[in-house]
């Protein structure tokens, strides 16, 4: 069984360099969008926009948090789980319906088309840092699942089986004293 998971975990180091790397592109990206947001929202508070705008744009700054947890976690062996990929997806694909519902309006959201020259090019600015996180490899691979799903798997599975031959042998070498 644990020859079996390391082969598992060896076929599919690519996968976990690349979402390791894919990590930190994340973590490089997204503080930046939260800081362009916070200034979006200052803006738009300054600028007397409606109230359900500036709180469109405060939410985009959350949901970045969590986009933020959820990458960590996904690289966590003991936290990895298809819900962890679901939650970033998820938190993903809201946050870039919002942005794009920004840049270009979204009647049915109930966002209005960003039109100030100076907020238009801090969304543009975010929207070039969400390319370069969705243009990844790693973004596909967190897509297709099943490769992640199956070495983190195997990892704990090793965990596991270690832990518990420690355990027995801590015993066998008590029993022997």
């Amino acid at each position: 069984m644990i020859n079996k998971n390391i082969d598992i975990i060896a076929n599919n180091q690519r996968h976990l360099n690349s979402l390791y790397d894919y990590k930190l592109v994340v973590f490089e990206k997204i503080p930046g969008i939260q800081a362009e947001y916070n200034l979006l929202t200052d803006m738009m508070a300054r600028q007397n926009y409606p109230s359900d705008q500036v709180i469109i744009a405060k939410n985009q700054v959350f949901i970045a948090e969590r986009i933020l947890r959820s990458i960590n976690s996904l690289s966590e062996i003991n936290e990895f789980s298809s819900d962890s990929m679901e939650d970033f997806l998820a938190d993903f694909d809201v946050f870039n319906t919002y942005l794009q519902a920004q840049l270009n309006g979204n009647a049915e959201l109930g966002v209005k088309r960003v039109n100030d020259a100076k907020m238009r090019e801090g969304l543009l600015s975010i929207q070039e840092d969400i390319q370069i996180i969705l243009e990844s490899k790693a973004f596909n691979l967190l897509q297709k699942r099943e490769p992640l799903e199956s070495t983190y798997q195997a990892a704990r599975e090793n965990a596991k089986i270690s832990d518990d031959m420690f355990i027995k042998l801590n015993r066998l070498e008590r029993t022997r004293q």
